[in-house]
């Protein structure tokens, strides 16, 4: 879920009569640069996602957040967004949960723009870490 504000929620609302809340599906690649024994382990994501489609819209977005995770499943990330809106940052944070062999992740994103900031709680699930 993406929570959108400023100029680019006016312009979902005038343009397409959307509201600036909608739905985000997509993937997460990973790749792990580092890692430390019992410690930290340092991750390159890519994360394509589209949005709004519960509203009848196509909305693209790719991030490429580096960052680190820990043991214990946190992790904290900043890198590249590029969507509608254009070329912005993203930064992320979020947890790993583990139920058996399943892996929980939720994460937080925020993406700052002159055109309007956007706030993500995105959650999935798989089951490789």
């Amino acid at each position: 879920m993406t929570v959108i504000a400023g100029e680019t929620a006016e312009k979902l609302k005038n343009d397409y009569d959307a509201v600036p809340i909608i739905t985000q599906f997509g993937w997460q690649f990973e790749w792990r640069f580092f890692s430390i024994e019992d410690g930290p382990t340092g991750v390159v994501e890519i994360i394509p996602l589209i949005g709004g489609l519960e509203q009848g819209l196509f909305i693209p977005s790719l991030s490429i957040p580096m960052g680190i995770r820990s043991k214990t499943g946190f992790e904290i990330g900043i890198g590249p967004n590029i969507s509608i809106s254009g070329f912005s940052i993203v930064i992320a944070v979020g947890q790993t949960f583990q139920a058996g062999q399943l892996y929980l992740p939720l994460n937080f994103a925020f993406v700052p723009s002159k055109e309007g900031a956007r706030f993500s709680l995105i959650f999935g699930f798989n089951t490789a870490r």
